[in-house]
């Protein structure tokens, strides 16, 4: 956990500063490629087509839930990982799951379809839809939410909380317009809430049309620099990323170590509120044999991040290295999507 020490806004403020440098000028918008899944075969359990998932993308399909005595048909030909997972899903009569950066198939309740729509490693699917209804003007007002989820493998780090909007209509035909707004909220895991509210519909409305977009802030990779814990000698750099360890040593009984980071112009902008970005950074020690040791204490420092390793001070020495992981250059994609005949209540 991060600290929440006072001077945790000078951070947030340098930091900011350093990755609004550059206007996002010819900025990468393109789509992060979709892992995929080739498979063709006889009809097999959904734990086999699960493994098969696995093995070809990394990502863990979790079928516990499913009836094991099922046989799945497969025809994939190198279609996107949740492509071959909706498939599965049809297959065994489940919905899709994601929570907690996990992926899992649930056996599918009578009327809790939900129209779904994936765009490369993105899945967006109807999560809930609430309406209320005006008895006087004869006028019903709906709330919908969305669910967006991505491969767990993604690394994402901000996101739309109210998507636009482009068409919205009705199973009639009627054009109906959308609420516009809302603020952008940093990811958890691999899924985030949508809220859409239709503008228009009237109780004679059984379905509604959909189609749009979200921004999310995306980094294609991790970046890990590796340091000389007796004498790190300052900055390092890749693909335009800077760390410069600033302070290190012993502190009392601790080590620590203190960085700064610098971002290249011309990707992701920040308010300066938004240093939370940065929670997933991590610093670990290597000590000569054994396995390496994870940080104990991240804070907020003048323009740094410290790291502390408590009671480590006496075992750190000439043979110790650190290391520390931080996003590459992050940029904003834009992803669209359209979901098609949800049902309203």
């Amino acid at each position: 956990m991060f600290g929440t020490s006072r001077t945790a806004g000078l951070f947030k403020v340098i930091v900011a500063l350093a990755l609004v440098a550059g206007v996002a000028r010819g900025a990468d918008n393109t789509l992060p490629a979709a892992t995929k899944v080739t498979y063709t075969g006889d009809p097999v359990p959904p734990a086999t087509i699960a493994k098969i998932i696995k093995r070809q993308t990394g990502i863990d399909v979790d079928v516990s839930a499913v009836d094991a005595t099922k046989r799945v048909t497969a025809n994939f030909n190198n279609v996107p990982f949740w492509t071959a997972v909706e498939h599965l899903a049809e297959q065994t009569g489940c919905l899709v799951v994601t929570s907690g950066g996990r992926v899992a198939l649930k056996p599918l309740k009578p009327g809790s379809e939900s129209p779904s729509h994936v765009n490369g490693p993105f899945r967006f699917a109807v999560r809930e839809t609430n309406a209320r209804g005006d008895l006087q003007a004869g006028t019903t007002t709906y709330d919908l939410k969305l669910e967006v989820c991505w491969e767990p493998r993604l690394n994402t780090y901000r996101i739309d909380t109210v998507p636009k909007i482009t068409t919205a209509k009705d199973d009639a035909g009627k054009t109906v317009s959308v609420a516009a707004g809302g603020a952008r909220t940093f990811t958890s895991g691999n899924v985030a809430e949508l809220s859409v509210r239709p503008i228009g519909l009237t109780r004679e409305s059984k379905k509604l049309s959909l189609s749009g977009s979200v921004t999310i802030t995306v980094a294609d990779e991790l970046l890990t620099f590796t340091f000389d814990a007796a004498k790190p000698g300052g900055a390092l750099a890749q693909k335009g990323v800077k760390v410069n360890v600033v302070k290190f040593g012993s502190d009392g009984t601790d080590w620590f170590a203190e960085v700064e980071l610098r971002y290249p112009p011309g990707g992701a902008t920040w308010e300066s509120n938004e240093y939370y970005w940065a929670r997933n950074n991590e610093m670990r020690l290597l000590p000569p044999t054994g396995d390496p040791i994870k940080s104990d204490r991240t804070d907020f420092g003048e323009g740094t991040i410290r790291y502390i390793f408590k009671n480590r001070a006496k075992e750190v020495g000439n043979a110790w290295k650190f290391d520390y992981r931080t996003p590459g250059p992050m940029r904003e994609v834009v992803v669209p999507f359209e979901l098609k005949d949800i049902p309203l209540p």
